[in-house]
């Protein structure tokens, strides 16, 4: 979950809500010891990709799939830095990750336990999926609340944040100005 938390920053510091996600799998002992590889890494890129899907967890469960060149994540464990959404825990399911374990729980649209419960409402057809909530909870709403605090704060001053369509017309304009996308400095 550390791991997630330090993506979840990365996610913060570009404007993005502050989510990370981490994909890891137990690796083969002979010894008897457990052993678990990061397979690979995820953080919000709603707004800089203008891509609604574009969560934590699925760009996580994206690039373990590249990794391990297989869609079925068998025996990972998706971390979630807050609880995953209805699209993010069916996309869990359909990536066939064996678990999910998140820090904050998600009081608007919480898929687990806080919101709706997912899990229990309806088996999935050939795979289930453990959860649960609540590691390194503190550090996790923390980073959340103190986000939308400066947010706040930086609205009231009347400080416009750049949303993802403003970004990429942004990037649109400086691609005009600079069609062969080189720096002007």
């Amino acid at each position: 979950m550390k791991f997630a938390l330090e993506e979840a920053r990365e996610a913060g510091k570009m404007g993005e809500v502050p989510i990370g996600a981490v994909i890891t799998r137990e690796l083969p002992s002979s010894d008897g010891s457990r052993k678990f590889e990061i397979v690979s890494r995820g953080r919000n890129l709603v707004e800089t990709r203008s891509d609604a899907s574009a969560h934590a967890e699925l760009q996580a469960m994206r690039k373990a799939a590249l990794s391990m060149k297989n869609w079925r994540l068998l025996n990972t464990t998706l971390y979630s830095t807050l609880e995953p959404c209805p699209m993010c825990l069916a996309a869990a399911q359909a990536f066939r990750c064996k678990s999910v374990v998140y820090g904050a729980p998600d009081l608007r649209l919480g898929a687990v336990k806080t919101h709706i419960k997912l899990l229990e409402m309806a088996k999935h057809p050939y795979h289930d999926i453990e959860a649960s909530g609540n590691v390194l909870e503190e550090e996790s709403a923390t980073m959340m609340k103190d986000f939308f605090r400066e947010r706040r704060k930086q609205n009231r001053k009347g400080q416009k944040l750049l949303g993802g369509e403003e970004k990429s017309m942004i990037r649109r304009i400086l691609q005009t100005l600079n069609p062969l996308g080189r720096s002007s400095q």
